[in-house]
């Protein structure tokens, strides 16, 4: 989710990796699904 004030400005697209990097780490499993142009699903597993 974005605000609404960050409308007009690109990322660097770093956050999802650095999750991503943290999560493997604590051996947690992510993986997404593009479900349009604008809609993704994450998916987040967790072992135990």
């Amino acid at each position: 989710m974005r605000g609404s004030n960050s409308q007009n400005k690109a990322g660097s697209g770093l956050g999802l990796r650095i999750v991503k990097r943290i999560l493997e780490y604590l051996k947690v499993e992510i993986s997404y699904t593009s479900l349009s142009d604008r809609e993704n699903l994450f998916t987040v597993i967790f072992n135990k």
